[in-house]
């Protein structure tokens, strides 16, 4: 039973939920049920097909038989080939599934083989809860890798039994109907996208309510839900460092442990800038970065922004009672050459309710009994310059021994044997390294970008670390869209203004984001206001500019500080900056208002001679025309005034009516 708890612990610590790929050491597909039988008639068909070829197998199932009575093998499949699997369900219930490899070596008792266990990959199709009543061909899952192992595949002959002459490394397949049990809040390892929940009793979106801070969060979307388990996405930030969190469900069970959301162990880091404040998080900062990676950087558009992104050492592991539930002793775990005292750790039990008990040793080494606990370091290493974390094996092969640092690490540690696999549970190879001794030193080096492998302080393998940024929510520039190693600093320039994301995906799979505020960054126009006649030119000069300013749009080819214009009309202009690295701001616009000028009037003699007729003429009445007082128009009009008289003369054109001219006619 140790065994299929580990499986459950780390299908959530490392991510294996892939419904994609299974190393079964050889071909054949196996059914055990956990279907209740009572008043369930009908039948149930596992089909297996050859995604490539022809091959079709299957068999049938009757809840309502004698298990044993029943061929439960579809034998033959062709090796080192892709599969589908389907079930059709013609019951009159319906029922939930959990797919895994079955047991690598022979075990005469089928004890083991029945529980699935030494698995290399648990797959789990987490489309749906259950496959209801009269369902057929509902399809499983597919692109099943089978693949032939010789060394590991071991034909095994019993005398009786369902599991009577089956062969190792089978594809295993577990029906039920209902779920008992209790109802378990795994720990959060990262706020940034995901939450893993074990729920025995029942796992829908319907039934489980998660609450943050006493509220419920509704906005996520269920990625696997089947098997008592419950994976969830949901917005970044919806959950954040500090926050409590617990679960409830429909389903009779008491309700999960609260928990307190840890760090993400993951940030980027924004340095200060000239005219901006950056995030304050740098990689030697032990205050915990998710806050402010969810508080945004108010800068400017088209501001060059240097960011980088790093993490910091995170371990884990979980340690087993032995099988006969005496006290299980572990060797020694070391953190940078030190043994581990409780002051290094974060111990969550599976529950707190069976009172199962840890004692940390003085030399490093666990002692655990009757439970099961998840461990991980309580403050994570700095990055810089090394982190170790270090297990150094006892020679007791009767509990499992697997940990990690930063989702890499050691599988299976017995006393001659271990695996390794990187990023997810089930990366290790299909086979197992030999080990140099029963009491061999496996450490993990973590250096920043980096984790190292060694055996006896000799390397065995290592993985760099990537990370790949992109722009969520709105648009810029990044100097680099492709994987570059974690640490490598690279530059981010938002374009739009607005609140948006710059997001870093880890190449294990870790996603974070930091939030940016972007605001326009305009240049400047002088005369902020003008006001001209028609005909006029003003000078309008840009600055603020460290690179082109473009008049009238951001692609316009009218560029330079000065831009000399002579409109006949009210008209706006706008500056656009176009900076060096090619990112456009907003645009500064300026009205200049144009007026109708007012005409001059020739002559300006304003004595006349009773009788003498005066020719006036006006000028200055750009693209217009004249009216004067009598409603003459034209710009010269003949007078012969008898009295002393004034004449008013207006300009109209396409920038409307000037004021008045006047002039005065004296007669004497």
């Amino acid at each position: 039973m140790n065994k299929i708890k580990t499986i459950f612990y780390q299908c959530l610590i490392f991510l294996v939920f892939s419904a994609n790929l299974v190393h079964s050491q050889t071909p054949q597909v196996h059914l055990n049920s956990g279907l209740q039988t009572t008043g369930v008639t009908g039948t149930i068909t596992i089909t297996c097909s050859s995604v490539s070829a022809t091959y079709t197998g299957s068999f049938t199932y009757n809840p309502s038989q004698p298990i044993a009575s029943q061929t439960l093998f579809l034998n033959s499949l062709p090796v080192a080939n892709d599969y589908k699997i389907k079930i059709s369900n013609n019951t009159n219930k319906a029922l939930s599934y959990f797919i895994c490899q079955a047991e690598r070596t022979c075990d005469p008792n089928s004890s083991r083989y029945s529980s699935c266990q030494s698995l290399d990959n648990t797959v789990i199709d987490g489309t749906t809860v259950a496959i209801p009543s009269g369902i057929n061909n509902y399809l499983v899952a597919q692109n099943f890798k089978i693949i032939a192992n010789a060394q590991n595949g071991t034909a095994c002959v019993v005398n009786a039994g369902a599991n009577a002459n089956y062969v190792t490394g089978a594809i295993y397949i577990n029906l039920f109907g209902t779920y008992t049990n209790s109802l378990l809040l795994q720990p959060i390892i990262y706020t940034d996208r995901v939450l893993y929940i074990r729920n025995s009793s029942c796992a829908t979106k319907s039934s489980m309510h998660i609450f943050v801070n006493g509220i419920e969060l509704t906005n996520y979307t269920v990625n696997v839900a089947v098997f008592g388990l419950f994976y969830i996405q949901y917005p970044f930030g919806a959950i954040k460092a500090g926050d409590v969190v617990h679960v409830t469900n429909d389903c009779g069970d008491s309700p999960s442990p609260y928990r307190i959301v840890s760090d993400v162990n993951y940030f980027i880091e924004v340095p200060n800038g000239v005219n901006y404040t950056g995030n304050g998080i740098t990689s030697t900062d032990s205050l915990p970065p998710s806050g402010r990676l969810d508080t945004p950087v108010e800068v400017k558009q088209c501001t060059e922004i240097p960011v980088n992104a790093h993490f910091n050492a995170n371990f884990n592991f979980v340690p087993f009672k032995n099988n006969d539930g005496s006290v299980a002793n572990t060797g020694i775990y070391k953190i940078n050459g030190n043994p581990i005292t409780e002051n290094d750790l974060t111990i969550v039990p599976e529950s707190p309710l069976n009172g199962g008990s840890i004692t940390i040793n003085n030399n490093g080494s666990i002692s655990s009994q009757y439970d099961n606990f998840y461990i991980s370091n309580r403050k994570p290493g700095i990055a810089n310059p090394k982190y170790t974390f270090e297990y150094i094996h006892n020679g007791i092969d009767e509990s499992e021994k697997t940990f990690n640092i930063n989702q890499v690490g050691y599988a299976f540690i017995e006393n001659s044997t271990y695996r390794t696999f990187k990023y997810n549970y089930g990366d290790h190879p299909n086979h197992i390294y030999p080990s140099p001794s029963s009491t061999s030193s496996y450490k993990l080096e973590f250096t920043g970008n980096k984790v190292r492998w060694l055996v006896n302080n000799t390397k065995i393998d290592s993985v760099t670390y990537t990370v790949q940024y992109s722009i969520v929510g709105g648009n810029g520039t990044l100097s680099n869209t492709n994987a570059v190693e974690v640490g490598t600093p690279i530059t981010f320039i938002p374009s739009d203004t607005g609140s948006y994301a710059l997001q870093a995906e880890f190449s294990n799979g870790v996603i974070i984001q930091q939030k940016f505020h972007t605001t326009a960054n305009v240049p400047v126009i002088a005369p902020s206001l003008a006001t001209i006649y028609s005909g006029n030119q003003i000078s309008l000069v840009a600055s603020g500019c460290s690179g082109t300013i473009h008049w009238g749009s951001p692609t316009s080819t009218t560029t330079g500080n000065v831009y000399q214009v002579s409109p006949l009309i009210t008209t706006t202009y706008t500056a656009y900056c176009e900076n060096t690295s090619g990112c456009t701001t907003l645009g500064k616009s300026v009205t200049v208002t144009v007026q109708a000028p007012k005409p001059t009037i020739t002559p300006n003699a304003t004595s006349v001679c009773a009788g003498v007729g005066v020719t006036l003429t006006a000028t200055g009445c750009v693209g217009g025309t004249y009216s004067w007082t009598g409603g003459l128009t034209g710009n010269s009009i003949s007078v012969n005034p008898s009295a002393t008289t004034i004449y008013n003369a207006t300009c109209t054109n396409a920038a409307g009516t000037s004021l008045p001219t006047p002039i005065k006619l004296t007669v004497n």
